[in-house]
């Protein structure tokens, strides 16, 4: 990854991967099987985040 002649960075809100040939896939570490395509879609709705660690006493 840290390779800048093999990186590439891309912006964008739906990217589609093409593959030569079926790869195997995993969602969230589970097997979903072989996929030759990807769609990656970025959802415009913001994610609500809790931070559970306690805040820190000032000083």
């Amino acid at each position: 990854y840290r390779d800048p002649a093999r990186l590439f960075d891309f912006l964008g809100n739906h990217i589609r991967v093409e593959l030569s040939q079926p790869l195997a896939f995993q969602h969230s570490g589970d097997s979903s099987g072989e996929r030759s395509t990807l769609n990656l879609v970025l959802d415009p709705t913001p994610l609500k985040l809790v931070d559970l660690e306690r805040p820190r006493a000032r000083r």
